[in-house]
């Protein structure tokens, strides 16, 4: 009996906005955005946040982290609820990086194609 792993990759597909006539050009430029949980985000927001080049959203994670944690503190809620509070927004990013990054495209004139699943980038790029 064969063994296969039943993982499953889910990917959207985008377009930049000055796409290439020609279609093999085209399929070359196109983006896949893996949809799912990133660990390196959701372990360490600063440094996940810039892998995927989200400028804005590192600032306004800064600015809320620094605000939200600077407002506990003065109002002396215990420590551990504030790093509550940072781990959640962690954990939370870590979900949604994908979903800021695809906002970030659409921002910028790229066109969303659709979503491919595969066991892997390889096979949802040959689909």
């Amino acid at each position: 009996m064969n063994m296969r792993s039943s993982a499953v990759a889910t990917y959207t597909v985008h377009e930049p906005p000055d796409a290439a006539a020609d279609r093999v050009d085209r399929a070359s430029d196109l983006l896949f955005v893996k949809d799912g949980f990133h660990w390196l985000t959701a372990v360490c927001p600063p440094i996940g946040l810039l892998s995927k080049r989200l400028w804005l959203e590192l600032l306004g994670y800064v600015l809320i982290v620094g605000m939200v944690t600077g407002l506990l503190s003065w109002a002396g809620v215990n420590t551990n609820w504030i790093a509550l509070f940072v781990t959640a927004l962690s954990v939370y990013l870590g979900f949604e990086v994908s979903s800021l990054e695809r906002n970030l495209l659409d921002r910028n004139g790229w066109r969303t194609l659709g979503s491919v699943t595969g066991r892997n980038l390889a096979e949802c790029e040959r689909r």
